[in-house]
């Protein structure tokens, strides 16, 4: 007998990812907050250098260069739509 996990949120049921907890007690210990940005306290260009999307920086712009349709694919927050555009050159 096999047992069938459903692809859907049931109504009712534990939302999906309602485990997960994105709140992490201040560095003041004055209760929670929530953090998007664990790099704020640096300046703006550090933060870029800490972005997924640097690491492949060199290859994301000959792929620019070399092709009409270059397609990036990464996780939110990787910095795709923020940093591709300020580096890349379309004269």
């Amino acid at each position: 007998m096999t047992t069938h996990t459903s692809k859907f949120w049931k109504p009712g049921s534990e939302p999906p990812g309602s485990t997960l907890s994105e709140e992490r007690v201040s560095s003041e210990g004055q209760g929670t907050s929530v953090v998007y940005n664990p790099y704020r306290n640096l300046s703006l260009e550090q933060q870029r250098l800490k972005l997924p999307v640097f690491q492949h920086r060199t290859n994301i712009l000959y792929l620019v260069e070399s092709y009409q349709t270059v397609i990036v694919v990464g996780e939110t927050g990787s910095g795709k739509s923020t940093q591709i555009p300020q580096v890349a050159n379309f004269n």
